[in-house]
């Protein structure tokens, strides 16, 4: 769905977003459709949904991408926001967000066990609404620790990821300018020491609740993404080396085999043989909880050879077929935390209205197609506030 816009709006929105890189909203945007198609085909048994895009031909899929673009964003943002105010407005600026994101949480939910609710008026509360199960029977200590960011229900967790990372922010920004190799080495060796660790979240120390996400591994992604992102940041591009991106070349052809025997032998989708051994070989060494290394090296890979391919800032800046995209990319919170609802609604109604054929392709393209509808009317709202500001500025 693609909204009109007024040629002196459209005017507006090229200066207003020259300074803007296309290719991380555009990944951003990408990153938040799968994160909805992903689980919507496994969610629902229909797994011949996880065929479309790179999750089961790899080991990392559009998780990696959200965290590492949302400390490529931070490093951009609040890096700027060091050089020009200095490490307290830092300080300020991350926790204000986390306030904002702790409170847009806590709508999610009230939103999402609306969704619940209706789904339980209909006798829809299959195995995975087994969450929200325990909200009826013990209803208080489910939304203790829901406030407290412990065990989060499913979808929930990486948002509560995304809370503790940025609130680290400041003091990783602090390290990484003034011992870059000594931040380097801690975020390594938390990374490395986060299997043998389940670190509970903030927040609820006392009570040892964990989430899905292993914040000690997932810190490492955020980081690297924060490295490259921050203004001044000295270091080669190793998109540049044609060595470097050969081995890279080499990793992603390597992973299609094992990725693909990774994720059936998880899915329970093939029967006893080399597949079958393979994968379950590589189990401990692809863990999502705790960013195993095999996933770690596939993203990092793949990082290399997209962002070797894809050199212009501007390149989907112009293309109408990707400004649906594009919106969703420059507007993530809204559209992830709609997501989380409407996740839990399209399984409702796939589970009451099932039907053979394309019926789920049909169901998680609506799906998508709604997210890119809200993400459209959300950068129109955007452009037209933008319009405003400039018509009313004073002319000197």
């Amino acid at each position: 769905m693609a909204i009109a816009h007024p040629p002196a709006l459209r005017t507006v929105s090229a200066q207003a977003t020259r300074a803007r890189d296309s290719r991380i909203d555009f990944l951003r945007g990408l990153a938040l459709l799968f994160i909805f198609h992903n689980h919507y085909g496994e969610w629902t048994g229909h797994h011949e949904l996880l065929l479309l895009g790179w999750r089961m031909y790899g080991f990392s899929d559009a998780a990696e991408l959200f965290v590492f673009l949302s400390g490529l964003v931070c490093g951009l943002s609040y890096g700027r926001v060091w050089l020009r105010s200095g490490a307290v407005a830092v300080f300020a600026k991350a926790w204000q967000r986390v306030g904002l994101l702790y409170l847009v949480n806590l709508l999610t939910l009230l939103a999402t066990l609306q969704v619940i609710a209706w789904a339980y008026a209909l006798g829809q509360h299959g195995f995975y609404f087994e969450d929200f199960d325990a909200w009826l029977e013990r209803p208080g200590k489910e939304l203790r620790d829901f406030l407290l960011l412990g065990e989060a229900p499913i979808c929930f967790d990486i948002l509560v990821l995304y809370m503790q990372l940025l609130a680290l922010l400041p003091l990783m920004l602090w390290l990484d300018r003034r011992r870059p190799r000594l931040a380097l080495t801690i975020s390594i060796g938390l990374w490395l020491y986060a299997p043998f660790f389940e670190a509970p979240s903030f927040g609820s120390f006392r009570l040892g609740l964990h989430n899905f996400f292993n914040p000690l591994a997932w810190q490492l992604m955020f980081f690297i993404g924060l490295r490259l992102g921050r203004p001044g940041s000295h270091r080669m591009n190793p998109s540049q080396s044609n060595r470097l991106y050969g081995w890279a070349l080499a990793v992603l052809a390597a992973s299609v085999v094992g990725g693909v025997a990774f994720h059936l032998t998880e899915l329970d989708l093939v029967g006893p043989g080399a597949l079958a051994w393979l994968g379950s070989r590589l189990e401990p060494w692809a863990s999502k909880e705790a960013l195993g290394p095999l996933r770690l090296i596939h993203f990092l890979a793949l990082a290399l050879v997209v962002g070797r391919l894809l050199k212009d800032r501007e390149l989907f800046a112009q293309r109408s077929w990707a400004r649906p995209i594009l919106a969703i990319g420059r507007h993530p919170l809204p559209l992830f935390c709609f997501s989380i609802p409407l996740l839990y609604a399209v399984k409702v109604l796939a589970e009451s209205y099932e039907h053979p054929g394309p019926w789920p392709w049909l169901v998680s393209t609506a799906g998508m197609g709604l997210m890119m509808a809200l993400g459209e009317g959300l950068e129109y709202r955007r452009r037209r506030a933008a319009t405003k500001t400039a018509v009313s500025a004073p002319r000197t």
